[in-house]
């Protein structure tokens, strides 16, 4: 009875290390899962996290990607690093229901403000609907300007930080907007906006930094907000309608910068398209021109 050979099985040693590592790498870029939710990440369209690179081309790529996606729910991640951004336009309208911007890390202007000037707004979101931009830091790097504003008087008005124009089902949440060169949050011809758990502060030394403008909008609910400032606010200017305004900390800069609680001119408050009743609780401030109801402050 003859034995058969068997021949030997040899194992070739793998670098599954490097193997693993390049898989978490690729998957770190881009993210899909089968619930209907995908999430892409700036990194792989060109981003760099040394807050010196320009990312305005990187970060418009990925928008455009997301944008043009049909699932329930995209994302655009920005994870941790700093992000340096020159004036940036997203628009839309995009395919998806729920676009979501999530940031881990920090945005940051630079400190050139002729950069801005001509655009007048820092970030800017334009006919979307279903938004979401939440988490991490926006630093504006507005002292440069403000400083310049203390020596001369022909100087640039400033870029606005956050601009949400001509939108629809907005929600800004849980995010930090610091030194922005003239107001922080921008909601503008928009509606169903609303605007939660958010850090805004800006220097004593800022010029006309209205913290969180709204006008031309309905439907905007301010909330569980702090801002440190010295100048508005919350400033509410012609055309708005349906707002609601609470849990709001308005804090002193310093003695010689104090807050300014909230200022209003020529606005007409309605409420399911009738005439709003004005009433205040420890709230003040300042109201000029036509107020449709009399104003409380």
């Amino acid at each position: 009875m003859k034995r058969e050979k068997r021949k030997a099985l040899r194992l070739r040693p793998v670098k599954v290390s490097t193997f693993l590592f390049s898989l978490f790498i690729l998957s770190s870029f881009f993210l899909h899962s089968t619930d209907g939710a995908a999430t892409y990440n700036v990194l792989s369209y060109g981003a760099k996290a040394n807050g010196a690179t320009d990312n305005s081309a990187a970060f418009l790529k990925a928008w455009s990607t997301v944008c043009a996606q049909s699932d329930a729910v995209v994302t655009m991640y920005v994870p941790s690093g700093s992000f340096l951004l020159h004036p940036t336009l997203f628009t839309g309208p995009c395919k998806s229901k729920s676009t979501v911007v999530q940031i881990d890390g920090n945005l940051v202007a630079s400190s050139d403000y002729n950069l801005y000037g001509a655009a007048g707004y820092w970030l800017k979101f334009k006919n979307v609907q279903g938004l979401t931009f939440q988490g991490g830091q926006l630093d504006a790097k507005g002292s440069s300007l403000w400083e310049w504003k203390a020596q001369k008087t022909n100087c640039p008005d400033g870029a606005r930080s956050l601009v949400c124009n001509d939108a629809k089902d907005i929600k800004l949440k849980g995010f930090t907007s610091i030194n922005s060169e003239l107001f922080n949050i921008v909601i503008d011809t928009s509606s169903n906006v609303q605007v939660d758990g958010l850090n805004i502060q800006s220097a004593a030394t800022s010029h006309n930094t209205d913290e969180i403008h709204v006008e031309q909008s309905s439907g905007v609910t301010i909330s569980n907000t702090y801002i440190k400032t010295g100048d508005d606010c919350i400033s509410i200017g012609q055309g708005t309608q349906n707002l609601w305004i609470e849990k709001v900390t308005c804090g002193r800069i310093s003695a010689s910068a104090p807050y300014q609680g909230i200022s209003m001119a020529n606005v007409e408050l309605t409420y399911k398209g009738q005439p709003a009743k004005s009433s205040c609780e420890h709230a003040f401030g300042s109201a000029t021109g036509t107020m449709v109801p009399s104003s409380c402050l």
